[in-house]
């Protein structure tokens, strides 16, 4: 999958992720589904034209979309399968954030389902441990493989940054250690205050340029670009949800952002 990453990075000259968490009017005060969408259709159709209309005007300009589960309950499995593999037709990664954790047995019956319908990279969340099974699971069904290390919310600073494993560590840099063992195929990594740049550097240092560090928190979240420098030289990917899909024109946002980022593409493609 990282091969697969590095390809097309190259041959869209993007970084970018498009996160697709499409809400209902409703549900939140601001970033919600255009009401022309919604009138005279039910839910599950409002959010399906809402997702296939932000990946026809984008995908030929960016690496992946990045689908959350609870966003997208109100789906069937079915149509799961459909926007994902209309994903893969596209030449795009489709990235189900899952944030998968649990026993064997369940990790196992989950990744199944996962690849079934289509996906080809998982978010997981590692703090209940079982990591070795569920990166291994991910290779059995040729799933991506990223690890939440230091996420782009600010409890994640008391958490993963000022909590600490038995040998002294933070615990984000023993998730770290924990991906190289592992061979997953990367982390997720915020770019908002509670991440600093020795934070990154730390993370691209344990887990080599080869490795995807999948940057969160640009956009809506008011992230810091400058902090991706410090991912680099390697393998990035940056995630933008709200600020391109609840814009006036999603595609013009993108070439916004590719051009923002357009001057850390040199750094990855050394790699």
């Amino acid at each position: 999958m990282r091969d697969r990453v590095r390809e097309l990075i190259r041959d869209r000259k993007s970084l970018i992720c498009i996160s697709i968490d499409p809400a209902l009017p409703g549900a939140r005060d601001r970033y919600v589904i255009p009401e022309r969408y919604v009138t005279g259709r039910d839910e599950e159709e409002a959010i399906i034209d809402f997702t296939l209309d932000i990946i026809d005007e984008t995908y030929d300009r960016v690496v992946a979309y990045k689908l959350n589960l609870w966003y997208m309950l109100k789906i069937s499995p079915k149509n799961h399968k459909y926007i994902a593999n209309y994903i893969n037709r596209l030449g795009n990664i489709p990235i189900l954030d899952c944030k998968i954790n649990d026993i064997g047995d369940t990790v196992e019956i989950g990744i199944t389902n996962i690849a079934e319908l289509g996906y080809k990279m998982i978010t997981i969340n590692p703090l209940l441990g079982n990591l070795h099974k569920i990166v291994n699971e991910c290779k059995i069904r040729n799933i991506g493989s990223l690890v939440l290390a230091l996420t782009s919310n600010l409890e994640s600073e008391r958490y993963l940054k000022n909590m600490y494993s038995k040998d002294g560590e933070p615990l984000y840099v023993k998730i770290c250690r924990d991906v190289v063992e592992t061979d997953a195929d990367g982390c997720v990594v915020g770019v908002t205050d509670n991440v600093t740049v020795d934070d990154i550097c730390t993370i691209r240092s344990i887990i080599g340029e080869e490795r995807i560090i999948f940057i969160v928190g640009v956009g809506a979240q008011r992230g810091d670009i400058s902090k991706i420098e410090r991912a680099l030289p390697g393998l990035v990917i940056v995630n933008i949800g709200r600020d391109i899909v609840y814009s006036d024109n999603p595609r013009e946002k993108v070439e916004y952002y590719n051009k923002l980022l357009s001057r850390f593409l040199e750094k990855v493609y050394v790699i």
